[in-house]
């Protein structure tokens, strides 16, 4: 992937759908608290959380065209004097943000499911301090659950970002239910800081302290609940490349038992083929980037 010369900015480039507010019929998508109320957005915070990227995350929520939402802020545990700082300037700039301070560091998921016990809208919103939300982010995912209502969850195509917001590539994710649903036993087809799910549909397993969203959309998929993306780049995020390299040896061993599971969701002549490269997975994390390329090329043309 080939660095940008230029910074990513949020709305600097169209979504490529003409939207209104007026396109959303809030009764058919069961209005909050307050009538407009219909999105409450969960970003989770820790020590390693950097302000900067924090800060843009949020302030990407301020220029919504939708603007019936809440963001609700977990710091799960303690956090360094410059993050909490930021945190309150963004409080500061818009009401509608709030945080929730927990004394403790809890795994990953049970601070994010502690966050949506905080909620009021009936839709939940994942949002991540490494990813940017488009200005028509919320507008076209309600749309999308407004013209599919079958859908439990929806993400979103992504814009490749470096640390430094430079844009260094782009992800379209499948976009129907079926194709995503092939895709899972080989990988995570969404990007989990795009996602948005029915509320009550958004809890993670909390049994998994790393690949909670991941092990969550393959239980969704074996339980009969379609999950779609939107084919629009949505969202602006600093995606690893080899996600499953990401937490060591533990992060490893969830991610293959999650795709494990997920294997029953193929045919079974494809079953052997995707457990063979499962087992091999391991392998990834070992191989130049380049040599995995071209396995998941292969990959692929077997079991896509």
């Amino acid at each position: 992937m080939t660095r940008s010369s230029s910074k990513y900015a949020p709305g600097q480039y169209p979504s490529g759908r003409s939207t209104s507010r007026d396109m959303l019929n809030i009764g058919m998508l069961g209005g909050g608290i307050a009538e407009s109320l219909l999105i409450s957005a969960v970003l989770v915070v820790d020590r390693s959380s950097h302000p900067l990227r924090t800060m843009k995350s949020l302030q990407s929520l301020l220029p919504q065209t939708y603007d019936g939402w809440e963001c609700v802020v977990v710091c799960n545990g303690p956090v360094s004097e410059d993050l909490q700082e930021t945190l309150q300037d963004c409080v500061a700039q818009d009401e509608r943000i709030r945080i929730i301070n927990l004394p403790e560091p809890l795994a990953p998921a049970e601070a994010r499911n502690y966050g949506i016990e905080k909620c009021k809208a009936p839709f939940i919103a994942n949002l991540s301090s490494d990813a940017i939300s488009e200005p028509d982010r919320f507008l076209n995912q309600l749309l999308a659950f407004q013209d599919f209502p079958d859908i439990v969850a929806c993400g979103t195509w992504v814009r490749l970002i470096d640390e430094d917001f430079h844009i260094i590539g782009a992800k379209r994710y499948p976009e129907t239910p079926s194709d995503i649903a092939r895709w899972l036993p080989l990988e995570n087809p969404t990007c989990e800081s795009s996602m948005m799910y029915r509320r009550g549909f958004a809890l993670y397993p909390a049994a998994y302290r790393h690949g909670s969203g991941y092990a969550h959309l393959v239980e969704l998929a074996l339980s009969g609940h379609p999950v779609m993306n939107v084919p629009q780049f949505l969202v602006a995020s600093c995606e690893p490349e080899r996600p499953e390299c990401r937490y060591g040896w533990r992060g490893m061993r969830a991610h293959m038992a999650t795709r494990c599971r997920a294997v029953r969701l193929l045919p079974g002549w494809k079953r052997p083929f995707a457990l063979f490269f499962i087992w091999v997975l391991p392998l990834a994390c070992l191989m130049p980037l380049a040599m995995w390329r071209s396995v998941r090329r292969i990959r692929d043309k077997v079991l896509g």
